[in-house]
């Protein structure tokens, strides 16, 4: 799961809730523990649940306090109703109009740039630039002769050790072809990158890896 995806399905909020399948909820871990904004999603989602389950215990047990006590109650469960009534009014006019718009940009017919992703060899760097305008990255990765998997997981690493994407990938039709890759441009920044090639059916063993430069304009 990628942060789009997260982001489209409201995934921070469902997952607080325990609205996630299985296999849902483990993409959306993945996802966000490498991902500040949707870690911090997911903490405010929590601590909002966790205020609002201790003030419907305390207006529980208010039966017994004191007017007054009973009366500071019900402002407080009112502002929390509040509160939450506004962070729905956000996504409501402001979150999802604009996801509604990135899908249809998304959607429409473009150009990207494709770039031959060669080997590492010692004393090269390979320069990508991404030119403005572009949304999408296009990798054609070149396979080790001695590659025959089915699939392959594909693991984009930048130089500071945090991972930026992981693409699984079926195997080229004809044996010689390069495997093609395809990343949003919303996961790249500019600096180092190391592509780190597994197979899919045994992610421990690595294959290949191509190291380059990504320059985003």
């Amino acid at each position: 799961m990628d942060h789009q995806e997260a982001v489209a399905s409201q995934a921070a909020e469902r997952y607080v809730l325990g609205e996630l399948s299985r296999q849902e909820c483990e993409a959306f871990e993945e996802h966000f523990f490498e991902c500040v904004e949707c870690a911090r999603d997911v903490r405010a989602c929590a601590a909002a649940l966790v205020n609002l389950r201790a003030l419907l215990r305390e207006q529980e047990g208010g039966r017994q306090r004191s007017p007054a006590a009973r009366l500071w109650l019900r402002a407080l469960a009112l502002a929390a109703g509040l509160v939450l009534g506004a962070f729905a009014l956000y996504w409501k006019v402001v979150r999802i109009p604009a996801l509604e718009r990135e899908i249809a940009a998304l959607r429409a017919p473009q150009g990207y740039t494709a770039v031959f992703l060669r080997p590492v060899v010692r004393g090269e760097e390979q320069q990508i630039v991404l030119p403005a305008g572009r949304q999408f990255l296009g990798l054609a990765v070149d396979l080790p002769p001695t590659a025959a998997h089915e699939a392959y997981r594909c693991e984009l690493w930048e130089a500071s050790g945090r991972r930026s994407a992981t693409v699984e990938a079926s195997a080229p039709a004809r044996p010689g072809e390069p495997l093609h890759l395809l990343l949003p441009r919303a996961l790249l920044r500019s600096g180092n990158y190391t592509l780190v090639l597994r197979s899919a059916a045994d992610p421990g063993a690595e294959i290949a890896r191509f190291e380059f430069v990504i320059r985003v304009e």
